[in-house]
């Protein structure tokens, strides 16, 4: 019978300024498969070591990288297994999947993360049958069976936060298990436990970003991109959401201005995350935020696209255009070149996209279907395209009512570049003056100002 077993040994070496770790096993599923230790690095992973499984399925991993933190030791295959480095740790176990075959020999920080582990699944489902049966008796005249309801809901909340209490203060789950709760409990919370939401926001403004532990924990763009969630699916009303939103902006952006290097990290994913989710009021005051602040070194692709908040902001006069190369108007090329400023539209709608953009692919069509209600009311479109084939352009706009062009040059697209555009669909909508009356995020919210204002 083989005896199929493996162990991880996190070796912290100190000589001539030397730290080692090794990690060894013996994982016969995966035998001549690649194995590597990925850690963390603020928003990015780095990769600790890696080597190959022999026949037999043995690994040795050597890394002469310090590291305490969170770190995935992953096969080929994509198997894989979290863990805390430490010291020294013995796992022994059968397949990286099989979770419940892995036992740690040797490694207080991952005995007691699986205890956990296990403890925490077992406490949340109980709680959430209590939870179930609270409504029910709120109203109920069985006082008695409520206040047994209670009181059983705050022992297990208790329980389970004694488990970290009785952690050391070195130990690095204690400072990680209640970061990971608070990402995983916000979805929860922005659907059924609003009460808690208030709670949630004075957490995540209560972190030190700088703490070294964030730098290896894998969670920071989680916690950011959930905690801004919430807030957007808060059901609070939009200015107060975008007041909140802006409040937290304001503390990391603070809270790191002491390290460069992670408040540009942070600058640039924030600001990702806002504009995926056409949250451009919160993407515009980080703009606007980051460009102003000397505390933040912005790299040259991040800075010029968050220009376009402080250039192409609402109130600003948009550039002129040259309409250029190709253009047509109801599948008919027009010849001959335009100027923006000569078309003397009341008002004009700005589309910049692409035959290759899926989120085009839904606007314009939609744009379409708004196109003779809006112009009545005095809105033209015109469409600049970034493709490059010409066919594929021709194709896309050839039932457009409106002015389609493209000269093929894709970003290098001269009005792209004066807009400041970095994505597709971005839309302007400027008056005759070509003064930026507001930036929309689709051609729904374009409807709906048009109505609104005219």
């Amino acid at each position: 019978m083989i005896r199929r077993y493996s162990f991880i040994v996190l070796q912290f070496l100190v000589g001539l300024n030397i730290y080692a770790q090794t990690i060894e096993g013996t994982l016969t599923y995966h035998a001549n498969q690649s194995i590597t230790l990925t850690g963390f690095d603020g928003l990015a992973t780095k990769q600790l070591a890696t080597t190959t499984l022999d026949t037999n399925g043995h690994f040795t991993l050597v890394s002469n990288t310090a590291y305490k933190g969170m770190a995935f030791l992953q096969t080929a295959d994509n198997s894989s297994v979290l863990l805390v480095v430490e010291g020294h740790t013995q796992l022994k176990g059968t397949h990286l999947k099989e979770l419940d075959s892995l036992v740690f020999i040797k490694g207080k920080e991952n005995q007691f993360f699986v205890s956990y582990t296990k403890a925490h699944g077992m406490i949340e489902s109980q709680l959430a049958g209590w939870k179930h049966l609270l409504p029910l008796y709120a109203n109920n005249a069985n006082t008695k069976m409520l206040a047994i309801i209670q009181k059983e809901i705050i022992n297990l909340s208790d329980k389970e936060q004694q488990l970290i209490t009785n952690l050391s203060n070195d130990s690095y789950l204690k400072w990680f298990i209640p970061v990971r709760k608070l990402v995983s409990d916000m979805p929860v919370s922005a659907k059924k436990n609003t009460e808690l939401i208030p709670q949630h926001l004075v957490d995540f403004r209560n972190f030190d970003f700088n703490n070294p532990y964030f730098n290896t924990s894998g969670i920071l763009g989680s916690l950011l991109d959930g905690h801004y969630w919430l807030l957007e699916n808060s059901g609070m009303p939009m200015d107060s959401m975008y007041a909140e939103m802006n409040k937290s902006t304001d503390y990391w952006f603070e809270n790191l201005s002491v390290n460069q290097k992670l408040l540009s990290s942070v600058t640039n994913h924030v600001f990702d995350f806002f504009e995926k989710r056409s949250l451009f009021k919160a993407s515009e005051y980080l703009a606007l935020k980051a460009l102003t602040q000397n505390s933040c070194t912005l790299d040259d692709d991040l800075a010029k696209q968050l220009e376009t908040y402080r250039i192409m902001k609402a109130g600003n006069t948009a550039p002129d255009i040259l309409f250029t190369g190709t253009k047509f108007i109801n599948g008919m090329e027009i010849p001959g070149e335009l100027k923006l400023s000569t078309m003397h539209n009341k008002y004009t709608l700005v589309v910049f996209g692409s035959s290759w953009c899926t989120k085009c692919a839904e606007e314009l069509p939609q744009i379409k279907e708004y196109y003779q209600a809006w112009k009545a009311k005095g809105v033209e479109v015109v469409f600049i395209s970034l493709d490059t084939e010409k066919e594929a352009f021709t194709t896309f706009v050839k039932d457009f009512p409106w002015l389609s062009v493209c000269d093929f040059k894709s970003w290098e697209t001269k009005a792209a570049k004066n807009y400041y555009v970095f994505a597709t669909p971005t839309l302007f909508l400027i008056d005759k003056e070509r003064e930026i009356l507001v930036r929309p995020s689709s051609a729904a919210q374009v409807d709906v100002w048009v109505n609104y204002k005219l």
